[in-house]
């Protein structure tokens, strides 16, 4: 099992490349010169928090420090919520499929899917209006994340 980094720059400049890396060669064939029509901005709001952009080009994940102006799907939480809810959920994936025994890029985490979408499916997901906040109960603490097209 990998080391799953707490700081969120990390994560998503780490962590989330070398995890695709890691995929099953026939996953990575799947992906082979494929490209995603925008990008999964992830924003952690707070102290040690910042704006990541991933997206698929031909086969490979790229990240980028900023806002994509081109995104697809938004994801945005507070620094104090990133670790309870993105790293130990990254954490408890690992420990149940373990690599190399991952089989499709749906299973590293849902919001993923966002990059393997064709270009009707994001026109569509655009189009939506607002924005869905997730509250999480973690004991007498509520934990929020906002997905925003």
């Amino acid at each position: 099992m990998s080391t799953i980094p707490a700081s969120p720059h990390a994560f998503f400049t780490q962590f989330v490349p070398e995890r695709f890396a890691a995929l099953p060669p026939a996953v990575q064939a799947s992906l082979a010169g494929k490209s995603s029509p925008g990008a999964l901005v992830c924003r952690v709001e707070g102290e040690g928090g910042g704006v990541w952009s991933l997206r698929l080009d031909r086969g490979q994940v790229t990240v980028t420090t900023e806002a994509d102006p081109d995104a697809v799907l938004q994801i945005t939480i507070p620094a104090a919520d990133f670790e309870p809810i993105l790293v130990e959920g990254a954490r408890a994936y690992e420990t149940a499929n373990p690599l190399p025994a991952q089989q499709n890029i749906e299973k590293q985490l849902i919001a993923f899917k966002a990059l393997a979408v064709d270009g009707d499916r994001a026109r569509l997901i655009r189009a939506i209006p607002g924005t869905m906040v997730f509250a999480i109960k973690d004991g007498e603490t509520t934990r929020r994340l906002a997905l925003t097209p």
